[in-house]
């Protein structure tokens, strides 16, 4: 894209402060993009996107690029991801980009809520953490916001490097590297490769980096930069950095912490699985760093209540459900299953379903999982073709689709029993508690 159009853009931008993509929902004054996908062209709906209120539409096709309020770019995609590049150049505000295997979602909820006890606080909603998400993201920031916790997603390698020159992140925090996306990154090397870009952007731009020290990952990471911060569970909260210590999981994770005076402090939340702890240290570490008191703190992780599938706890039929049906990979699933397995006492349910994009490594993992779950007093349904591929121990179900779970399910007594529901979005297994 030529330089004067993409000063046109941002120009048109900073007078009306609104973009659509979407022509079925423009929102007026706004600026449409003509982005396309495997079965749709935006060029061809340009026009439509005008005349329902859009002030400009930028394509980029010469056959859609008629006179009125149209701008001619080279890709639809690559001026939506500029714009919001040379927006972010103008705020000098601290920037929190934030990635990783698992945990991601939870974690940037809790850093924001901890944040906004002190600061006026944008960060990314639901799941736009892609290369569309992303620069939507950044392109609702106001003059008003005081600091920004960007999470950036990434199933192969480059793709969080791209992000960050996006986003440009000041600071930064992977959750873990774990087996997410092998297919893409190639690898488990290739997953620490790809979510370090990161902690490279960083290094390259005078950044701090956050970091559990419990993690050997991510102290291995760390020695790239002399900018950073530790935090991590501990039992010894003396230690000299950020801290936290787990007291109980069951049900829900309690936490001592101390305050800026090294007085002891003690935090019930509303969330459950010992992995969360993690998560939980991370948002308490970047709260002292970032000078949030300890009411503050306490009060926006305290409250904090889990929400779309991530670690969500519900009746239903007189069961305990555990809803971690977001996503899976085998480092989450295992942690999940065993989190769920020593918390809880008394007659004990695993509902799994496939984990996806992990290539060659898929039918191994699958296999590994029902080997180890095969060591623990439960009774487990899994669904899914990949699951369909192992060598089943005794006594464990299979179904392929989760239509079929639901009418096992249906029949099923399940009052008084903890049921976990852990399995790749895809999957669906959210739609075995729909009536």
């Amino acid at each position: 894209m030529n330089q004067a159009n993409r000063d046109l853009i941002l120009k048109t931008f900073l007078e009306y402060r609104k973009v659509s993509t979407d022509s079925r929902n423009i929102i007026p004054n706004s600026i449409f993009f003509a982005l396309k996908g495997a079965s749709f062209n935006g060029n061809e709906y340009a026009q439509d996107a005008l005349k329902k209120g859009a002030v400009f539409a930028v394509v980029d096709e010469e056959d859609y690029a008629l006179p009125e309020n149209c701008i001619l770019v080279k890709d639809g995609l690559t001026a939506l991801q500029n714009l919001a590049s040379d927006y972010r150049s103008l705020f000098h505000i601290p920037v929190i980009g934030l990635t990783g295997s698992n945990g991601k979602t939870t974690t940037k909820e809790l850093i924001a809520r901890t944040l906004s006890k002190r600061y006026n606080t944008h960060y990314t909603k639901g799941n736009f953490n892609n290369h569309i998400g992303v620069p939507l993201t950044l392109l609702q920031l106001e003059e008003k916001h005081e600091v920004a916790v960007i999470e950036m997603g990434a199933n192969h390698q480059k793709e969080i490097e791209f992000l960050c020159s996006i986003a440009k992140p000041s600071h930064g925090l992977i959750t873990n590297i774990g087996k997410a996306h092998l297919e893409g990154f190639g690898g488990p090397e290739g997953v620490k490769k790809g979510k370090g870009e990161l902690l490279d952007y960083l290094v390259k731009h005078a950044g701090t980096f956050f970091y559990n020290i419990a993690d050997p990952n991510l102290v291995d990471l760390s020695s790239k930069t002399s900018r950073k911060i530790a935090y991590g569970l501990v039992e010894d909260l003396e230690s000299n950095f950020y801290k936290t210590k787990v007291k109980s999981v069951a049900p829900f994770i309690q936490i001592e912490l101390l305050d800026e005076d090294l007085q002891l402090h003690a935090l019930l939340t509303n969330i459950q699985g010992t992995y969360n702890a993690q998560n939980i240290a991370a948002a308490v570490a970047i709260g002292h760093y970032f000078k949030v008191n300890i009411v503050g703190i306490k009060e926006a992780i305290g409250t904090y209540i889990p929400s779309n599938n991530r670690s969500q706890l519900v009746d239903y039929n007189g069961a305990r459900i555990f809803k971690d049906a977001y996503n899976a990979n085998p480092d989450s699933m295992r942690v999940s299953i065993d989190s769920f397995y020593k918390s809880l006492k008394g007659e004990k349910l695993l509902i799994l379903g496939d984990m996806k994009e992990l290539g060659d490594y898929s039918l191994k993992a699958h296999q590994d999982l029902v080997d180890f779950v095969s060591t623990l007093d439960v009774d487990c349904v899994v669904v899914g073709p990949e699951f369909g591929r192992v060598s089943l121990p005794v006594g464990f179900k299979h179904f392929d689709q989760v239509a079929s779970v639901k009418v096992w399910f249906d029949k099923t007594p399940i009052k008084g029993k903890a049921v976990l529901l852990k399995g790749s979005r895809s999957i669906g297994l959210e739609r075995l508690l729909e009536d």
